[in-house]
């Protein structure tokens, strides 16, 4: 399967929220990243068939959505990032609902949600009401009902917001094997979510996609952009008002904070071995 986006434009009022997107989305997973306001949830209201587009096009295997319709609708799994449940349903009512909903016969749809509330750690739960369960409890319970049916095109908007480590690592790791045998588009503007599972990264700023590429190839494109600068608590501010910096490090000979950009100040240390995509990030979104 694959779906085809081309010269996506979306405006609200003065604002244009997508301007000119082209992508091609195939098996495997693209992280979609950008900061918030950037454009991605504007993307994903576009690819559910949510919102109206004011120009461009998106096809599944050469088929225009819109005319598609319930039959595109019946490959699409999708993940809100707002919480709207129905909080005096169970987990496991919630999931037999929302099976009915998309059709799932019973007896398929009940060997699925057993198998979904163990993958996402709510089996010993599943007979409370989600009313009662916590923030992260709740993103659980959003990833298995999109994940029912078995969807082609899996679309996730922040799928690991309010987890605690443990939770987000056994979420990435089943998203990463889920998506050998669909389209998987994680947006997020956390980089750790997607750094070690994504086949490309999509970066996008202000409704354009700013690059796109392979980790690999993102993370060379920056190569000779990327310091290490000694500095102190003191001087810190004054290097983050004058250039793109980064975390923080207590190296062994003292603090160090990381630049990026196309020109590095006087005394920075050259980096190439450790670069990664949050420099890859800061790099292009902030350029």
């Amino acid at each position: 399967m694959e779906i085809t986006i081309s010269h996506l434009t979306k405006r609200f009022g003065d604002k244009t929220a997508l301007d000119d997107v082209s992508l091609v989305l195939d098996s495997g997973v693209h992280a979609l990243l950008g900061p918030n306001g950037a454009g991605k949830s504007t993307l994903i209201n576009i690819l559910t068939d949510s919102i109206v587009r004011d120009q461009g096009e998106v096809l599944c295997n050469d088929h225009e959505i819109t005319k598609l319709g319930a039959k595109y609708r019946e490959l699409l799994g999708y993940m809100p990032q707002q919480q709207r449940l129905y909080e005096n349903y169970t987990a496991e009512e919630f999931l037999k609902y929302m099976a009915a909903v998309k059709g799932i016969a019973p007896a398929t749809a009940g060997k699925q949600i057993a198998e979904l509330l163990q993958v996402v750690n709510l089996w010993e739960v599943r007979r409370k009401k989600v009313g009662g369960f916590s923030g992260g409890m709740k993103q659980r319970v959003l990833l298995a009902q999109a994940l029912l049916g078995n969807p082609r095109l899996l679309i996730l908007d922040e799928p690991t917001a309010g987890l605690d480590p443990s939770e987000r690592i056994n979420i990435r790791n089943y998203i990463a094997a889920v998506a050998q045998k669909m389209i998987v588009l994680f947006a997020t503007h956390v980089v750790s979510d997607i750094e070690c599972i994504a086949k490309d990264v999509i970066l996008i700023r202000d409704g354009r996609i700013c690059q796109k590429g392979t980790p690999v190839e993102l993370i060379e494109s920056i190569q000779g952009k990327v310091g290490e600068l000694p500095c102190d608590l003191d001087s810190l501010e004054k290097l983050q008002e004058r250039y793109c910096t980064g975390n923080v490090y207590q190296r062994r000979e003292g603090l160090r904070v990381r630049i990026v950009g196309d020109e590095l100040p006087e005394g920075c240390l050259p980096v190439r071995d450790s670069i990664d995509l949050e420099d890859v990030y800061m790099y292009y979104i902030n350029k």
